[in-house]
Parts: structure tokens; sequence; C-alpha cells
């Protein structure tokens, strides 16, 4: 796991502020952002009415992940869909059918742009020689003690 943290994490540099950071992040922050309306309202004579609506979002981002070298990338789509219906039978009697559906997502990935080339045998390494020293113990522990 040294390894691993050693691989991915800077060595800790000079303090750079009064409140003690070691790291500046100075990853941008990049958004795209579209969003779309279209209502349709009509009127059927007196007595019927029909209206829709259609609204989306679409927003691209690339952010920080957290650490320096670490990019989040992220699509957040989202869909909303209405209709109504309205009849009138007479002043005391009306009808009313309504529908809606949303739909949302967050897709997002976060990866290291600057990752060494043998990160993966440096993790996998590490994780196996914590299991063997671990293995180890447990053999020492459960020998017989005089």
């Amino acid at each position: 796991m040294v390894a691993f943290v050693q691989a991915v994490l800077p060595p800790a540099g000079p303090v750079l502020n009064g409140s003690g950071d070691n790291a500046i992040d100075t990853t941008p922050n990049h958004q795209t952002q579209n969003e779309y309306n279209v209502r349709i309202d009509q009127n059927f004579g007196q007595k019927n009415t029909v209206f829709f609506r259609y609204s989306a979002i679409n927003s691209l981002l690339a952010t920080s992940g957290g650490l320096p070298g670490l990019v989040k990338h992220g699509s957040i789509p989202g869909r909303n869909w209405g209709a109504s219906y309205v009849h009138v039978f007479n002043p005391s009697l009306v009808l009313q059918a309504q529908y809606a559906r949303t739909t949302n997502q967050d897709n997002s990935e976060t990866r290291f742009t600057n990752a060494p080339a043998d990160l993966v045998i440096r993790l996998v390494s590490s994780i196996v020689s914590w299991g063997v020293r671990r293995g180890r113990r447990r053999h020492i522990d459960s020998q017989p003690r005089n």
C-alpha cells in the first residue's frame, strides 16, 4: 500500500501558506451546459384544452478529482415531459388528465492524468506483499505456545 500511495500522491513539499497546505491543485474547472424548453398550448373550442411541454438539459464537466493530476469527467443529461388535457362538461364538472415523466443521470469517471506506467504493478505487488505479511503473522499466531 505504501508503494501505491507514493505513486499516487505527490511527495510532501514545503508549506505554501499559513494554513499548512503543501499542494496546490491547479486543475481548471470546465462546464458546458445547454438547456432547451418547448411548450405547446392549444384550445379546441371553449371546452377542450391541451398542452405539452418538453425540457432538456445537457451538462458536461471536467473538474478536479481532489488531488493534483486527478481529473473528474462527467455528463449530466436530464429530460422532462409533461402533458395535460382539460375538458369542461359544464361549469360544475371538469375533467383534467395529466402525465409527466422525468429522467436524470449523473455519469462520471475520475482518472489520473499523470499516473506512472507501472502503477498497476506497484499496486498489485503492494497488495500481495501485505497479504504475505499478514499470512505470516497468522501462521506465527497459530503456533502453539509453551
